[in-house]
């Protein structure tokens, strides 16, 4: 009884203490920040600023640093498949505007006098 009210105190300071260095989900939203916050990440330099990291949750941050690179070059290759498509979309509609202008070439050839006569003057031979 007589140092109870040491114990007191020490008993909130632990509790401080455990709340701030060990309590997993600040550690872990804390952490995530530092991860997306970066490209690459010095493992080694974050267990020394958190142990408690390189025994409790080593390889679901390398994992998670693994999937957010993996991410990021799919993200990439998206953007690089979205240019190549837009790129065959400006072919396709380059050479549906030649083949018009080759078809009104050939509809205008084909309907002109000068067209007509001459296949009149085929069939005509054709038929002598």
């Amino acid at each position: 009884m007589t140092n109870y009210h040491q114990v007191l105190e020490q008993t909130g300071k632990l509790k401080e203490y455990a709340k701030r260095d060990f309590f997993f989900d600040d550690l872990m939203d804390h952490l995530l920040d530092e991860i997306m916050s970066k490209d690459e990440i010095d493992y080694q330099k974050l267990y020394a600023e958190y142990p408690t990291l390189g025994y409790t949750s080593r390889t679901y941050i390398e994992d998670r640093d693994f999937l957010t690179r993996e991410n990021v070059k799919w993200y990439k290759k998206s953007l690089e498949l979205g240019e190549l498509y837009q790129s065959e979309i400006r072919k396709t509609i380059d050479a549906l505007v030649k083949y018009e202008c080759l078809f009104k070439s050939y509809n205008s050839i084909i309907n002109s006098k000068d067209w007509k006569i001459l296949e009149k003057l085929k069939w005509i031979k054709e038929k002598s």
